[in-house]
């Protein structure tokens, strides 16, 4: 009897290490399955991931793991109505052949081994792909079903991620993220938790939507409430050219240009709780003799220059970007500078003159160009995280000039000028390539830079 108790005891003994050896193999190889177990009454999911072709994505593929398998319950509580099959298994493969991000066929994630290696901290994209997979439905358009989706991703699993007000030029059928600040405004609008979002997912699981259904929820059509939605987003621009009707024609393109870059100034500058200012009265004044200035939440333009520089409209869109700014703190220079980086770098068209390297005489405290040459050359060697950076310290008061060392590695801001001044000025480059983001109005409009006086503010 002890002899067989001994043998069985043996046994067992064996095939505990078969299977430790077995799913260290497993983990060595890169790929592994993990059985969850969940709160009561929720079905368990398994999911195999498989990153034998990047064993350098173990962490981040144990990472997603993890963050689903936390998210799954919630997500399925969320989209899932009975009598609905929840999932068992699925399986995510990183492929270093799949170009895109990531996409979803049956119960498989195929993730793009090269997206994933330089973005690492993307789990969100991996939440939105099972989030797809749960829906399952039967019928509905898919910019809604995308939409859903990346609702819950970025204000349910990410609501520190602030998406983009969407552009004039958007759409509500654009589907993902525009779609999903349009259903966010819709739950906000309306003071429901996620009534619409329930009630759309509903539909669509069930196979019974159809268009009356925004109607029948909220008495009013997709298409009426996405105009209601933008119509609220746009900035009103009241402007006064009563001292110089001549400028009327100038007027209507200030209003027009303004109005279609307003989007991307807020987003730009967009933070945490940030409201932007939406009304702006701009004042033609015969009697000052500067380009512009602003006061709280209106500008005055001068009636002389503006006769004879009314192509000049980027004077006006840098007024706003300061408008938006609303800081709290940090230096003047900086706030023009960044003014000046967004209007000439993201705004001016590509065939004028951009700022060009400053004098030896020069420094980075004279604002306006001179510090946008400076904040696109840090830009351009390290990339454009720190902007964000400046401008949240800016908004919330928080600036000093401690955050240049924190942001660039110890260097000081004297150090960085120093840096970009010898390099800038022992290769003669004064230029750089750029990426522009100007509205279809601004291509057809030619703009002359002739840069306005220190009588802007």
């Amino acid at each position: 009897m002890k002899c067989s108790v001994s043998v069985r005891s043996y046994h067992c003994i064996l095939s505990l290490v078969f299977h430790l050896i077995f799913n260290a193999a497993l983990l060595e190889a890169g790929t592994v399955d993990k059985d969850v177990t969940v709160k009561p009454g929720r079905n368990p999911i398994q999911i195999h991931m498989n990153y034998t072709a990047a064993r350098d994505l173990k962490d981040f593929a144990d990472k997603v793991h993890a963050t689903l398998i936390e998210w799954y319950p919630r997500l399925a509580d969320e989209l899932s109505l009975p009598p609905s099959t929840p999932i068992k298994h699925l399986s995510i493969t990183f492929d270093p052949g799949f170009e895109r991000v990531a996409i979803l066929t049956g119960n498989k994630i195929v993730g793009g081994v090269k997206y994933y290696r330089t973005h690492q901290d993307d789990v969100g994209s991996m939440i939105y792909t099972l989030i797809r997979y749960i829906q399952d439905y039967k019928n509905g358009p898919d910019w809604l079903a995308q939409g859903i989706a990346d609702y819950l991703r970025f204000y349910i699993f990410e609501p520190h991620h602030l998406l983009d007000m969407p552009s004039p030029k958007d759409k509500y059928t654009d589907g993902y993220r525009v779609t999903a600040y349009f259903l966010n405004y819709l739950v906000n609008k309306f003071n429901m938790k996620q009534d619409i979002v329930y009630w759309l997912n509903k539909h669509c699981r069930e196979g019974t939507y159809n268009h009356t259904i925004w109607v029948a929820v909220l008495d009013e059509t997709v298409d009426e409430l996405w105009a209601d939605m933008m119509t609220s987003l746009a900035p009103i621009i009241d402007i006064d050219y009563s001292a110089a009707p001549d400028l009327k024609s100038l007027a209507r393109n200030i209003n027009s240009t303004l109005t279609s870059f307003y989007p991307t100034v807020v987003n730009t500058l967009k933070t945490a709780n940030f409201v932007p200012r939406k009304y702006f009265k701009i004042i033609f004044d015969g009697k000052y003799d500067g380009v512009a200035h602003f006061n709280g939440n209106q500008i005055v333009g001068g009636v002389r220059y503006y006769r004879t520089h009314q192509d000049d409209i980027g004077s006006m869109v840098y007024m706003m970007i300061r408008l938006i700014q609303d800081y709290k703190n940090g230096p003047r220079w900086l706030a023009q500078g960044i003014a000046d980086y967004w209007r000439f770098y993201h705004y001016e068209d590509s065939r004028k003159p951009k700022p060009s390297v400053p004098g030896r005489h020069s420094k980075y405290t004279d604002g306006f160009q001179v510090a946008a040459y400076l904040l696109h050359y840090l830009e351009r060697k390290y990339g454009k995280i720190f902007l964000d950076k400046l401008n949240q310290a800016c908004r919330e008061g928080n600036y000093s000039d401690d955050i240049w060392p924190k942001l660039f590695g110890g260097k000081t801001i004297d150090n960085l000028w120093n840096e970009m001044m010898k390099y800038d000025s022992g290769s003669g480059n004064n230029r750089f390539t750029y990426k522009r983001h100007i509205t279809s109005h601004q291509q057809r409009t030619s703009f002359k830079i002739d840069y306005f006086s220190t009588s802007l503010n």
